[in-house]
């Protein structure tokens, strides 16, 4: 066989050996979204998420609730409702799994995002399937695309928006490419519409633009006018949403309630990348190894400049993450904002940083000496190993054992072991909401109904299901609640018998 034949009959064996393990990885990564999707029941973010969408509502009547009630932006809601209205067309039963499946699809779609991210950033098929296969069995884009609220969708968007930033100059000469710049904003805008918490990584990517065309801006005078156009625009697709926006951002200056407190940017980027990537249920063997490596990869990243033929990119995506960073360091600053799942919009940067870390290594080992790289090849191979042991772990841990919170079992318990006289106190209005999701069959008193002693009708006991007595969610409460055996984990059962009757 001539020489020309065996390269070519070798490239293509390449070709065909890239392609299965491409197609194999997607598929893991969409088995592991897809798998299982009714074993969680919903908790309470997803109960509110369901509320706002079950009861037949016009799309506007959905955007209104979520403008009137909800921290967070209409988009996954509008795409929710669309898909609970085709359920309705089919009689198709609106179970748990049934609703979450456009959480795993919008996850899915993450995956091939996150790839064709990857590629164009690395110009490396090599990279860009190690940046997949990272992204796929990682435990946090597994868990999110399992959650019927929208950080699945800002998943999904983030590497677009990053994809369509690297593409806006792709010939300079042929100066802004047309598509890249629609492509660019209609992710923007769909990214600002998902969430409150994806304007600062919006914010980032416009200011990164803006500096970076600023200081190249003797080679091209007018980059930094077009990306001027391009930040009016998107301001303008969104202002309709602005007040909105406004009313919740004022709402969350005190922080969340579930957040950390973070006033070091070293812990910040520390927490965020662990969660990122990691997430911390099940630090067995191995965790804080692979931890630390994954955080000290970061400086490695800056390695990828030397190439002039990369610089661009590289600095674009390392020049977009350091002004997301600052913006929400600067706002978040000492405030408990700092929730895993508002980390979503970073997804792509943590995925980065671990490739463009090995991508730098690689890099540098080959520049020393070339038969090095085999020395880079195999902390690659280790590092693998270990993740995908560390991940695996995770994986085992949420199947097998974790639970959020499980109302739909709780409310079986309840109305299987109630007694004539039980009535639940609600701690609030979320509370009433999960029970009656999933129907009890217990009356409901509210804490302020209790303390104002306005309760009509006999009961012998009160029944409190919460992770902390009652009196932590009602202040002034003087009833002693007695914790009691409950056979549903993440949640206790609190109880305060009484004889007679109380009220009129």
């Amino acid at each position: 066989m001539p020489e020309t034949e065996k390269n070519c009959s070798f490239q293509r064996g390449i070709k065909i050996l890239f392609f299965v393990v491409f197609a194999s990885v997607l598929l893991l990564g969409g088995g592991l979204r897809f798998y299982d999707l009714n074993r969680q029941s919903l908790w309470q973010d997803e109960i509110h998420t369901v509320v706002y969408v079950n009861d037949h509502p016009s799309l506007w009547e959905v955007v209104h609730r979520v403008a009137v009630r909800d921290l967070h932006s209409p988009l996954y809601y509008i795409l929710l409702r669309m898909e609970v209205w085709a359920g309705q067309q089919g009689d198709i039963p609106l179970t748990a799994g049934r609703l979450r499946l456009l959480s795993a699809f919008l996850g899915f779609l993450a995956l091939g995002a996150m790839f064709l991210l990857m590629l164009k950033i690395f110009g490396q098929p090599g990279y860009a399937l190690l940046g997949l296969f990272i992204a796929a069995i990682s435990i946090y884009g597994i868990y999110y695309s399992q959650e019927l609220r929208m950080y699945s969708l800002i998943l999904c968007l983030a590497p677009m928006v990053l994809f369509f930033q690297l593409k806006l100059w792709d010939d300079p000469d042929a100066g802004l490419n047309q598509y890249a710049a629609a492509g660019y904003v209609i992710s923007s805008v769909l990214m600002l519409y998902s969430s409150l918490i994806c304007l600062f990584f919006i914010a980032g990517s416009l200011l990164s633009l803006l500096i970076m065309s600023w200081w190249e801006r003797k080679t091209f005078p007018t980059r930094y006018i077009e990306v001027i156009k391009l930040g009016v625009l998107i301001i303008l697709c969104y202002l309709p949403w602005i007040v909105a926006m406004w009313r919740k951002s004022m709402a969350l200056k005190g922080g969340v309630v579930t957040g950390l407190i973070i006033s070091n940017p070293r812990e910040l980027f520390k927490f965020a990348f662990e969660n990122l990537l990691l997430h911390s249920w099940k630090e067995g063997a191995g965790f804080g190894i692979l931890s630390k490596i994954i955080r000290n990869l970061a400086p490695f990243s800056l390695l990828n400049l030397l190439e002039r033929d990369k610089r661009r990119k590289h600095g674009m995506i390392l020049l977009s993450f350091l002004c997301a960073f600052t913006i929400y360091f600067a706002i978040t600053y000492n405030r408990a904002f700092h929730t895993g799942r508002y980390f979503s919009p970073w997804w792509p940067f943590a995925v980065y940083f671990v490739v463009a870390g090995f991508s730098g290594i690689m890099l540098l080992l080959r520049r020393i000496k070339p038969g090095l790289r085999w020395w880079g090849i195999g902390f690659l191979a280790g590092f693998l190993g270990l993740y995908i042991y560390v991940q695996g772990q995770q994986i085992r841990f949420y199947y097998r054992d974790f639970e959020k919170e499980n109302w739909r079992q709780i409310v079986k318990y309840l109305n299987t072991e109630k007694q004539e006289g039980d009535v639940l106190l609600a701690a609030g209005g979320w509370h009433k909401a999960c029970f009656t999701y999933y129907r009890v069959e217990l009356p409901f008193i509210t804490g302020q109904e209790l303390l104002s002693n306005k309760i009509p009708g006999k009961y012998k006991r009160l029944i409190y299901i919460n992770n902390e007595p009652p009196q932590k969610e009602i202040k002034g409460l003087t009833q002693k609640f007695e914790e009691q055996s409950f056979v549903i984990k993440g949640k206790k059962l609190f109880v305060w018998e009484i004889d007679g009757k109380i009220g009129d």
